[in-house]
C-alpha cells in the first residue's frame, strides 16, 4: 500500500481532513442516531451468534413434546390457528402477510374459530399494510387476535405505530374466553416485560383463574427462552436493553392450578427453526414462525372437558 505524506501538497492534506470529518459524521450518525447510544450489547451478541454455532436443534424432540401435550380424548369444541412472524422473510417486498401463508389459506378452504397472531404481522406497520393483512386473514377465522411485535407497534410506549395498530386491530393486549379456556394476549414489545397497567390488568384477570380448564398466554417475544433452555433462539432482541426476566411474568401465575401454556412467535427467520415445543415444571411452551427454511403454523384444538391437541402444519410440505 502506498501512503501519501502530508508534506507533498496542502490540497491533499485538506482532502484528508475533509474525508476524516465526513467519516466521523457518518460514524456518529450510526452510533448516536438521534442522541441514542448505539446498542453495543445487541451488536456484540449478533456478531457472536454469526461466529459461533447456536444450540443444536432437535426437531423430533419438539414433535414428541407436542404429542405428549396432546390429549385426543374429547369432542373438539374450538380450533385456533397460531401464526408467528406472519409477514415472513425479512427484506421481502410483500406489504401484507407472507405470500406462501396467504396461498395456504386460500387453498385450504379452512376456517378457524380464532387466529392467534403472535406478532410481526407486517414488515412495515402502515395503515395500508395492517388493513391489508387484516383483510387477507379475516375470511379464514371467526376472530383475529394479536400479541403485537416490534414491527407492529415499535419498542416504546408512545409512538405513532401504536396508534395505527390500535386503529386496525384494537388494544395491544387483550383476553378472551374460548370454550372453557382463557386466552391471554400480552404486549411485551417494550423491554420484553409488562408495563404496570398491563400487570394490574392481568392480576385482576387471574382472580378467577380456577374457572377455566386451561390458560394459554400468547406473546411475540420469546421471553422464556433462557428460563426454559430452548434449542431455538429469538429472531432478534428488539426492545430489550437488559436481560429478559420471564420469572416476573411467570410469578403472576404461581397460585394457579389451572394447566398453563405459553406461546411465542419470534422464531423461524433464516436458518432459525420455525417450530418449538418444551415443558418445564409442568408448564408447556410452544413457538412457531414464518420467514425461513422451515415455515410452520400450529393448530391448537380445544376439546370438551379441557383437553387439547397440538398439531404443527408445515407450509410447503
Amino acid at each position: 500500500m502506498k501512503f501519501l505524506h502530508r508534506r507533498h501538497h496542502t490540497t491533499a492534506a485538506l482532502l484528508v481532513i475533509v474525508g476524516l470529518t465526513a467519516a466521523c459524521g457518518f460514524v456518529s450518525g450510526i452510533f448516536f442516531h438521534r442522541n441514542e447510544i448505539f446498542p453495543y450489547r445487541q451488536l456484540t451478541e449478533l456478531i457472536s451468534d454469526r461466529q459461533s454455532p447456536g444450540p443444536e436443534y432437535d426437531y423430533m424432540a419438539t414433535r414428541r413434546c407436542m404429542d405428549r401435550i396432546s390429549d385426543g380424548a374429547g369432542r373438539p369444541v374450538a380450533r385456533i390457528l397460531v401464526v408467528g412472524h406472519a409477514y415472513g422473510t425479512p427484506g421481502g417486498d410483500n406489504r401484507g402477510v407472507d405470500p406462501g401463508f396467504a396461498k395456504f389459506l386460500s387453498s385450504s378452504g379452512d376456517q378457524w374459530d380464532l387466529m392467534a397472531l403472535t406478532g410481526d404481522i407486517v414488515s412495515s406497520a402502515t395503515l395500508h399494510n395492517l388493513r391489508l393483512a387484516r383483510d387477507q386473514l379475516s375470511p379464514y377465522a371467526g376472530r383475529l387476535v394479536v400479541a403485537p411485535g416490534n414491527h407492529d407497534v415499535g419498542t416504546t410506549n408512545d409512538n405513532a405505530l401504536r396508534d395505527v395498530f390500535e386503529e386496525v386491530f384494537g388494544p395491544t393486549y387483550s383476553a378472551i374466553e374460548l370454550a372453557d379456556a382463557l386466552l391471554v394476549f400480552v404486549d411485551l414489545s417494550v423491554e420484553w416485560t409488562l408495563d404496570l397497567e398491563q400487570r394490574h390488568w392481568l392480576e385482576d384477570l387471574l382472580v378467577d383463574d380456577d374457572a377455566y380448564s386451561r390458560i394459554i398466554v400468547f406473546s411475540h417475544n420469546l421471553v422464556w427462552t433462557d428460563y426454559v433452555g430452548t434449542d431455538v433462539l429469538p429472531n432478534g432482541l428488539a426492545g430489550l436493553s437488559g436481560e429478559p426476566d420471564f420469572a416476573l411474568l411467570l410469578d403472576l401465575f404461581h397460585t394457579t392450578s389451572t394447566p398453563l401454556m405459553f406461546v411465542a412467535g419470534d422464531i423461524g427467520v433464516g436458518k432459525n427453526p420455525g417450530l418449538y415445543c418444551g415443558t418445564k415444571d409442568g408448564v408447556h411452551y410452544i413457538a412457531n414462525g414464518l420467514g425461513g427454511e422451515s415455515d410452520s403454523l400450529i393448530e391448537l384444538t380445544l376439546l370438551e372437558g379441557g383437553g387439547l391437541t397440538v398439531h404443527p402444519i408445515e407450509l410447503g410440505s
